[in-house]
């Protein structure tokens, strides 16, 4: 039990607040309704322990339930919910795969949503449109650098759709940053969630 609240506090401190889906990404990799109750049980109890660091209940602006180790936090402070909880999730199985590894390091610092030493982040939910996408790869990760960037690209209301915004994302790749195949990278949101699996350009799984 101290193991696994350990390992709860440290991704909680490094995402900055979190909710039962990605403590169930983080720790299991995978989630359902059994994995809510569990992982909701968990953090309530952990906001009420007195031998250890404590957690404390947050608010999203419509009222929704967040946790963090922040006492002086009174709220998230974003009208982008369920953007930031999805975002999360995506982390957690990175994490997951990884054993927390470089967790410290995490920001949240733009442009990216998430930035880890060189490697960045994107959550994309579909809001954007091809003019849109092109111009935040050209605007921020076309010139020059060593680092890479993670796109997982989602679709607001048919998860169906993500494999026409993945293959939306490369064509801008194709033509941006051809002779860069390895700088943007991509997934599919709900397929991330399930394999932690990442592309190239060329459709080469690529090991980070």
């Amino acid at each position: 039990m101290k193991g696994l609240r350990n390992k709860i506090r440290q991704f909680i401190e490094g995402v900055e607040w979190a909710v039962p889906s990605n403590i169930a990404y983080l720790i299991d990799g995978t989630y359902g309704h059994d994995l809510y109750v569990k992982y909701w049980d968990e953090l309530n109890e952990m906001t009420k322990t007195k031998r250890v660091k404590r957690l404390y209940r947050v608010r999203s602006q419509d009222k929704k339930s967040a946790f963090t180790v922040n006492v002086n936090r009174e709220d998230i402070g974003t009208q982008h919910y369920v953007h930031d909880i999805s975002l999360r999730n995506c982390l957690a199985r990175f994490f997951h795969d990884r054993g927390l590894e470089g967790i410290e390091y995490l920001h949240f610092r733009k442009p990216a949503d998430a930035t880890l030493g060189n490697l960045f982040f994107e959550f994309d939910n579909g809001h954007m449109d091809e003019t849109q996408l092109r111009n935040k790869i050209q605007s921020y990760y076309a010139g020059r650098g060593s680092f890479r960037v993670i796109f997982i690209m989602a679709h607001r209301t048919d998860p169906a759709m993500e494999h026409k915004r993945l293959k939306l994302l490369f064509k801008i790749v194709q033509d941006v940053l051809k002779h860069k195949p390895n700088r943007i990278l991509g997934a599919c949101y709900s397929k991330y969630l399930l394999d932690g699996i990442i592309y190239n350009l060329r459709g080469d799984v690529i090991e980070l």
